[in-house]
């Protein structure tokens, strides 16, 4: 039994993203790194895994995958064209091999998918449950598939959905590349460039939770397509974590990681139980995701003890999704605003009492904008950038894009108006179409919900990036911008 998996490359259209590094490669991917471990955990065919290496040729990779007998992909809304390239010439090398989709963007798109794209046999995920651990040991184990969760496949010409479930967290097995393909090259740039400048490349990602405990909380920002997660969060035992980070530090000499959950200040006791876990002579570097309202409630004490938790684990930036600085703005997102002043301090206080440094991100375009909101978001940039010096280390600034899966998009599918604008300028069906055209519908959302048009977005962006630019080095400003 032969298992290929693979994330391809973005599409062409979504490869000009800056991501605020100085190089554009990518690391192994810790997804695929966990799936093929766990395959080899549970799955009682044994099977031989490899993972493809996405910039080798595209004739090598499509020989390898349709060698196999199943072929797995990572699909992102980014790369979701190139998954379907892909799939159709491994399906034409051997119409044997099952193809399976997995990923944040097909959970979001199973039953269209199998309607649409006959190559692909099997999605994975839904807009509850984007595991795809057990759905993947499931097929290979030959299990039926009615039994297999979080699993979409056709029945009788019809997309079926089994059921959600979670994986169990405590269960994980630690995780390593072995199965990777070209691993020695994919490696060396992001271990051998550790010591210097952390932004010059991506690190390795982890993860210690799984599920945004925001949106549990008080549902998904409404950009955003978060699983539910079963209404709940699942943490790995801090032993897990520490282990996993000395696994990968003992193989390949790793000591930067990016930690990939939603949200890793996800509580003071959390963070401190993870710190009081930590062994004594770990000297790794984290950067992760803050979530500045919880920070901004804690009172002096607690503040303080967050700030020792996130120095004995060794958080060297952590990125705030403070997205944007008109409140009203915020409250139709489904966030809760927080003021500019109050950012200013927890960055500030950070910095000072932990090293702590920071990643501010803002997100344009969100419905109700208009000239006003950006000049408030251009001078919350200037003010936080003039108020906290070295503590400001990155800027990310995107555009709002609505994807499927998010509350962004149901608006724009309910709209009469946008899907017929839509229709007029693709000839698609905006409710069937599972390859949407982002930059038109970032244009249509701006068109029928904001008070803006996409030149004068980017005209602010450009001041926000020059502004930064006097303070940051610039391969340290990025974001998600498309050529509107």
């Amino acid at each position: 039994m032969k298992v290929v998996l693979m994330q391809p490359n973005a599409d062409e259209i979504y490869q000009n993203r800056q991501s605020a590094y100085c190089s554009p490669i990518r690391p192994p991917e810790t997804g695929l790194a966990v799936l093929a471990t766990w395959l080899h955990a549970y799955s009682k065919m044994q099977p031989e895994v490899a993972v493809l290496n996405p910039y080798a040729e595209f004739e090598e990779n499509v020989r390898r995958a349709a060698d196999a007998d199943w072929f797995g992909m990572t699909d992102l809304y980014t790369n979701h064209n190139n998954c379907l390239h892909i799939a159709d010439a491994v399906k034409q090398k051997n119409p044997q091999v099952k193809i399976i989709l997995g990923g944040p963007n097909a959970a979001m798109l199973g039953d269209l998918v199998l309607r649409n794209r006959p190559v692909i046999d099997y999605v994975v995920g839904s807009s509850r449950c984007w595991d795809g651990e057990d759905a993947l040991t499931g097929l290979i184990n030959e299990t039926p598939e009615a039994k297999i969760p979080n699993l979409w496949y056709k029945k009788a010409g019809k997309a079926i959905f089994t059921y959600p479930a979670w994986t169990d967290l405590k269960s994980m097995p630690l995780w390593d590349f072995a199965d990777f393909l070209d691993l020695d090259v994919r490696l060396a740039e992001h271990i051998n460039n550790q010591a210097g400048d952390p932004w010059q490349v991506s690190p390795l990602a982890l993860f210690n939770l799984r599920g945004c405990i925001k949106a549990i909380k008080e549902g998904p920002c409404t950009y955003c397509t978060s699983a539910d997660c079963g209404g709940k969060g699942r943490l790995l035992l801090p032993d897990q974590f520490w282990q996993q980070v000395t696994h990968l530090n003992q193989l390949y000499g790793a000591k930067v990681f990016y930690v990939a959950d939603d949200i890793f200040t996800v509580s003071l006791a959390t963070m401190e139980r993870l710190a009081r876990a930590k062994p004594s002579k770990d000297d790794v570097k984290l950067r992760a995701y803050g979530f500045l309202p919880d920070l901004i409630k804690l009172e002096n004490k607690k503040l303080k003890r967050m700030a020792t938790a996130l120095k004995k684990i060794g958080v060297f930036n952590l990125f705030y999704g403070s997205e944007h600085y008109a409140p009203a703005i915020v409250r139709l997102a489904n966030k809760q605003p927080v003021s500019i002043q109050e950012t200013v301090r927890i960055m500030n206080y950070l910095y000072i009492e932990s090293g702590v440094k920071t990643t501010i991100a803002i997100l344009l375009g969100l419905a109700g904008e208009s000239e006003q909101t950006l000049i408030t978001n251009l001078n919350a940039v200037k003010k936080l950038l003039s108020e906290t010096g070295a503590t400001f280390e990155r800027l990310y600034i995107s555009i709002a894009t609505p994807l499927r899966g998010s509350r962004l998009f149901e608006q724009l599918v309910n709209s009469s108006e946008v899907t017929k604008d839509y229709y007029q300028q693709t000839g698609k069906n905006l409710q069937t179409d599972d390859y949407p055209d982002y930059r038109l519908l970032i244009k249509l959302m701006l068109k029928y919900f904001c008070a803006v048009d996409s030149q004068t977005i980017i005209k602010y962006m450009d001041l926000m990036i020059d502004e930064a630019a006097q303070y940051i080095p610039r391969h340290r400003i990025g974001g998600f911008m498309l050529d509107l």
